[in-house]
């Protein structure tokens, strides 16, 4: 693997080195709307993960100021 492949390309090899054993494919990273989700799914994801970029958002401070 190169040093500057991205989830498109490492994503298909994940998932055929991890192919057979039961662990879950979590694509992450460049994943910022649904398009990115349909495509991490069609290309063998079994979820994502999602929420640096929410950071940026005033309202997610305002909400994690008001968290216990």
């Amino acid at each position: 693997m190169a040093k500057n492949d991205g989830l498109t390309s490492l994503l298909p090899k994940v998932v055929d080195l991890i192919a057979g054993q039961d662990i879950p494919i979590i694509a992450a990273g460049g994943i910022v709307d649904g398009h990115g989700y349909v495509a991490a799914l069609a290309l063998g994801a079994q979820g994502i993960g999602l929420g640096t970029r929410c950071g940026d958002l005033e309202m997610a401070w305002r909400t994690f100021d008001k968290m216990p």
